[in-house]
């Protein structure tokens, strides 16, 4: 709706006594109480026009904070007057926004003042701006950084400003569209490493064969495998972008003309001496270095330190030739967030290199996430967790429950002591994990989400705002990572560098942070303390060694006594580690690699000990000989076991507040292959479709060029076999399994066949501090909300925690290439109470992510009888049409009446059965052959068969190479009538169909013989089975089992429990009902199908859909008669008649609930 002049003036006017219109409009004079129809004051009058346009800009009511709880803030206990009431804003970088009402035709200047009073207390100003409205104005009162301010908006403009703060400004985003560039960039990147083609920025195509690739250009590379001569290629490219990244950002001084002016046989000396012996060391103790090299900044920082295998292998280094390659495609591209030429990328490149490396990688069901989705999902998890920690102190120092915050914003309301207490005990002190960090991007959104607390708090507080210090501080103090890929932390650790440089003046040496973010397997190793029984006398020797401890401080004093005398303890152990943390997080000389050194050396010491310990839990745990002889020190190794209390003894024993992240998504029937297998099996999919296409071309050169291709193919496919039966990978394999029966036996919630995702959710809740203020926040597969595999977890979910968020983006293509169907969800780690509310809602559409939630009791979906099922309705409406169906009192369910076939003949390798499939041979249908049919063939309640062929009996020998052979009673169910549902559709979909044989991809149902519902007619079936009530409530239920397109799996385990309505056969309903089946059968008709859904609504609820018997009486002239063509056609005549009757019927609440559901499939 468009607000302006007249709508204002219309509605005064319908308030207002018309003999007063002179007095208003004309001589605007100012509205008196006794002039209007009911009398008021004044002001209630602006407020109630106000509150309407509110209501129809759809502002939700806790978006809108009265004044009565406005004035509980401190800021406003010691001003004249508080502000009408407040809108919330809906994303940290906006203003709340306070409103000030005056009377219509009244000087808006006195509420002008008010307004600049409260916005020049830097309190309020620097986190809010104000809206004064007497409806003849609109006046927004603003803090520009300098001075207060204010400015006359139109009503349009005012609306427009109102929707921004509480929606968001509307700023498209297309998720799916990855900038072309940064394709083109990856495609290069990779194409210089591995070989390939890529298009360059001239846009021409070029081909980098194997033999021309980095990776096989390595001298003195013998003995790292593939995995290690990726990884040093990488922090050789790591490095680079770093630097090339700086010089684009106008932070580093320009040194690439330099390189490339340095001879092929001393570049490789050059860039150690820039890497090592230039960046890694302080200014004043540099020597012997060239010139270009002087105004190079100290950055400190892992990045240029020695990776484990340039140490191990001092000789190794890429062909001189081929470094050059590497300066030339960075210098073809420009890193500026902004820039607007082809060449320019942004540094986001990072994460989707990440993405990419992965897919190369293989098998490891992890995805990028995108930073829209990162942020909503830090701002979900953090402010609910700063809001009940806030509550608890204030209560603390005696705030009564009353003016405790009702959301996280309200904290800038309070006064400055309280606000210091809390910004030095809970913001400060906050530790956050990702623990599966990929590429950090939840960890730079959730720095990102504490900069802008940080600062605001900081000028709130009156203290100095340093950006880089400040991000500094969180990176060092707040976030955390573990990831099993090591090239996933080296990128983390990259952009978490970055970032801290990003907007710098100067750089300043990088922060150490490789104790933060950590390489480990998250779901392989011992999360609670362990006690070091034997320590390594080369250990004590060496921290004895060391000048820079202080030794005279007691507690270390004591631990070196303890280590002395050959252990120490989990306490002394995590004082050690820690102290020794922290000096190497804050060192930037000599001393940072001897801390290195010895925190690694300790790290090793501790490793050794507590692989042992654990490895003797694991054999308490597994005791199958078939997994034992794999329980080795290798295995733990080799799968890199992580020790939590050892590796973060900064954190532990009392755990982090937050874990967020996107955890692999990866079913474990796939969990034993290893990457090799999965190699050899696509390289033979790709043999297979290559030579199917080859008998398709035309041209000698082309078959040529694909034979060449092909035997290529073949070659490297004998070469991964032959590979993959030596000692190595075959121990690898058996580790996999052992991995396997570990997650079973170790994590409660593992069940049936169940995503690698389940065992992250638990441990991820064993990490958070058991205190009832953590959370945890996943993006993750949807799967587990309705699959049999989720039932132990959505259990446990539902009775011992409090699922605070959860929000369906499946529709949106968050995961390029990736057949995920996502959901987010954010758990409070405290047990549930009876009125806890769950946030949920579903999202097409990624910039309207967070809009529009609705609040749900949780208990509602903790019902057995449902599987615990959780379900998430597009619109909070069908919710009640829901509960009405699931509580029906005269509803069974479809798998306590029916019996069901599927896959009859072998259930997986039903493709085989094929061969008894062709044109028609023999004479007796049912005996010799049936009519065959397939998921193709038929739409709701009519088959559709353009080319019948025939399922056989018996097919002569030579068509049968597998001897198959099909038993009488598998051949006999398709005897009877059955109802035929197809397995995968876009709605529910059923025919009626006897001595129709189908082999798979069908499910077909038949009345259980000891049903109450065995006299039913299958029509009656048919119909409900078509129906959209039935669809709607299995589109509700199963919704999380979508596959792409919004097609559904109507798998027999979740029709199971849809409802099925028993009805009196004797009713003329019942007959009306199976009477328009048959028509629909014979001859589909919209107004049919519209009359028979409404006729199902009225069975199901005879009171809320009543329809008159006079109107649909036509029908039962039919009943007990043959449907002939003519029946049907005067059926559908009769129906159309009543066209407009229909059509007003559907207007009825429930039809319109089912519609609006399936909207959000198309």
């Amino acid at each position: 709706m468009e607000f302006n002049e007249d709508f204002i003036i219309e509605e005064i006017k319908n308030k207002l006594d018309i003999q007063y219109y002179h007095n208003v409009f004309d001589d605007h004079k100012e509205i008196k109480g006794e002039w209007m129809l009911e009398t008021q004051k004044p002001e209630n009058l602006v407020e109630d026009i106000f509150r309407k346009m509110l209501i129809i800009l759809q502002i939700p009511e806790n978006k809108i904070v009265s004044q009565s709880r406005v004035k509980i803030f401190d800021v406003f206990k010691d001003k004249n007057r508080y502000p009408d009431f407040k809108i919330i804003k809906h994303r940290t970088k906006e203003k709340d926004l306070l409103i000030e009402l005056e009377p219509y035709n009244t000087n808006i200047q006195v509420g002008i003042t008010q307004a600049e009073e409260w916005i020049r207390d830097i309190r309020i100003g620097t986190v809010s701006q104000a809206l004064v409205v007497n409806l003849n104005h609109f006046i927004l009162v603003f803090f520009d950084g300098k001075d207060v301010k204010n400015k006359e908006l139109t009503i349009a403009e005012s609306c427009k400003l109102i929707s921004d703060i509480v929606f968001g400004k509307k700023i498209s985003i297309k998720i799916e569209d990855i900038n072309k560039i940064t394709k083109q960039f990856y495609n290069q990147f990779y194409a210089i490493i591995h070989g390939g083609v890529y298009i360059n920025i001239k846009k021409e195509r070029i081909i980098i064969n194997e033999k021309d690739s980095i990776i096989n250009n390595l001298i003195y590379a013998d003995r790292l495998n593939e995995e290690g001569k990726v990884e040093f290629i990488y922090s050789i490219f790591n490095r680079l972008i770093f630097i090339k990244i700086l010089i684009d950002w106008d932070l580093f001084p320009d040194i690439s003309q330099y390189l490339r002016r340095v001879p092929e046989h001393l570049i490789h000396t050059e860039l150690n001496n820039l890497f090592f012996k230039t960046l890694a060391v302080k200014e004043e103790e540099r020597v012997n270095l060239p010139e270009e090299f002087i105004d190079v900044p100290f950055l400190n920082g892992g990045l240029f330190r020695k990776t484990d295998i340039e140490k191990k292998n001092q000789d190794l280094m890429v062909n001189p030739k081929y470094l050059t390659k590497i300066f030339d495609f960075l210098e073809e591209y420009s890193f500026l967030a902004n820039g607007d030429d082809n060449s320019s990328i942004n540094s986001e490149i990072l994460g989707y290199i990440f993405e990419k490396t992965i897919e190369f990688r293989k098998g490891t069901g992890s995805y990028y996430t995108h930073t829209s989705i990162c942020d909503f999902m830090c701002e979900s998890v953090l402010f609910p967790h700063f809001l009940v920690r806030i509550n608890d102190y204030l209560e603390s120092i005696g705030y009564k429950k009353a003016e405790l915050l009702e959301n996280f914003e309200e904290i800038f309301m309070l006064k400055e002591k309280t606000l210091l207490n809390i910004y030095e005990k809970i913001i400060k002190n906050l530790k956050v994990c990702d623990i599966c960090v990929g590429s950090g991007a939840f960890l730079l959104a959730m720095g990102n989400l504490l900069l802008d607390i940080h600062k605001r708090l900081l000028l709130l507080l009156n203290k100095p705002v340093d950006d880089t210090e400040i991000k500094r501080s969180i990176v060092e103090n707040n976030l955390y990572g573990v990831d099993l890929m090591i090239s996933a932390i080296q990128i983390c650790q990259l952009r978490l560098w970055l970032w801290i440089s990003e907007g710098s003046i100067k750089l300043s040496p990088l922060p150490n942070i490789d104790y933060n973010l950590r390489v480990g397997n998250t779901l392989l190793g011992s999360d609670t303390s362990i006690d070091i029984s034997t320590v390594n006398y080369k250990f004590i020797n060496k921290i004895n060694s060391v000048h820079f401890l202080d030794k005279d401080n007691p507690e270390l004093k004591a631990i070196l006594t303890e280590l002395n005398k050959g252990a120490i303890s989990f306490k002394s152990l995590k004082l050690l580690k820690t102290t020794l943390i922290n000096l190497f997080l804050y060192s930037h000389d000599e001393n940072t690699v001897l801390l290195k050194d010895l925190i690694d050396s300790l790290n090793d010491l501790i490793t050794d000990d507590a692989d042992r310990i654990y490895l003797d839990f694991l054999k308490n745990r597994i005791k199958s000989n078939k997994f034992r002889k794999g329980l080795t020190i290798e295995f733990l190794r080799r799968l890199k076991a992580f020790h939590w209390y050892l590796e973060f003894p900064q954190v532990f024993p009392k755990g982090f507040d937050v874990i967020v992240g996107n955890p692999p998504y990866i079913s474990t029937k796939f969990m034993e292959k290893i990457w090799l297998e999965q190699d050899i099996q696509s390289l033979g999919k790709e043999i297979k479709r290559r030579k199917k296409r080859i008998t398709k071309l035309k041209s000698i050169k082309a078959i040529q060029e694909y034979k060449d291709i092909i035997e290529r193919l073949k070659n490297e496919m004998d070469e991964k076999k032959e590979l993959f039966l030596t000692d190595y990978y075959q121990e690898e394999k058996l580790y996999n399994s052992v991995y396997k029966e570990y997650l079973k036996k170790n994590y409660k919630w593992t069940y049936k066949i169940y995503d690698i995702l389940i065992p992250f959710f638990e441990k991820g809740f064993k990490l958070l501090k058991d205190n009832k203020k953590t959370y945890l926040s996943f993006i993750t597969s949807n799967k587990f909300l309705a699959t049999d595999y989720g039932k132990v977890i959505r259990k446990d979910f539902l009775n011992s925690y409090q699922i605070d968020l959860l929000v369906d983006i499946s529709m949106i293509k968050v995961f390029k290439d990736a057949a995920v169907y996502p959901i987010i969800i954010t758990i409070k780690n405290t047990v549930v109470s009876n009125d806890s509310l769950i946030k949920i809602g579903r999202y097409k559409d990624i910039n309207q992510l967070g809009n529009e939630l609705t609040k749900i009791e949780q208990e509602r979906y903790n019902n057995a009888d449902s599987n615990y099922i959780i379900y998430i309705p597009l619109h909070n409406e069908s919710f009640k049409l829901f509960d009405k169906l699931f509580h029906h009192p005269n509803c069974s369910t479809i798998g306590n009446e029916f019996i069901n076939y599927y896959r009859e003949f072998d259930f997986t390798n039903w493709k085989d059965y094929e061969v008894f499939v062709k044109h028609k041979s023999g004479n007796i249908l049912g005996d010799d052959f049936y009519l065959y049919i397939t998921n193709n063939d038929f739409e709701q309640f009519q088959i559709q068969i353009s080319d019948q062929l025939y399922f056989h009996r018996k097919i002569p020998k030579n068509e049968n190479p597998k001897s198959l052979s099909i038993p009488k009673e598998k051949w006999d169910v398709f005897r009877n009538e059955l109802l035929m549902i197809k397995e995968v559709a876009l709605d529910l979909k059923c025919v009626l169909a006897k001595y129709y044989a189908n082999i798979g991809k069908i499910y077909a149902l038949r009345i259980k013989e000891e049903s109450e519902l065995i006299n039913l007619s299958n029509y009656y079936f048919l119909a409900l089975l078509n129906s959209r009530l039935l669809d709607f409530y299995f589109r509700v239920v199963f919704w999380n089992t979508h596959l792409s397109g919004g097609y559904l799996n109507y798998h027999f385990s979740y029709l199971s429990i849809v409802p099925i309505l028993r009805i009196n056969p004797d009713s003329n309903l019942y007959k009306r009902i199976i009477t328009l089946s048959k028509c629909l059968e014979k001859k589909y008709n919209d107004n049919i199908r519209l009359l028979l859904e409404l006729l199902l609504i009225h069975a199901h609820f005879p009171k809320d859909l009543k329809i008159e018997t006079k109107k649909i009486s036509f029908i039962d002239n039919l009943f007990g008669k043959e449907l002939t063509e003519e029946g049907v056609y005067k059926l559908i005549k009769q129906t159309d008649k009543i066209k407009n009757y229909l059509c007003r019927l559907s207007e009825q609440e429930y039809y319109e609930i089912i519609s609006n559901e399936r909207q959000f499939k198309d």
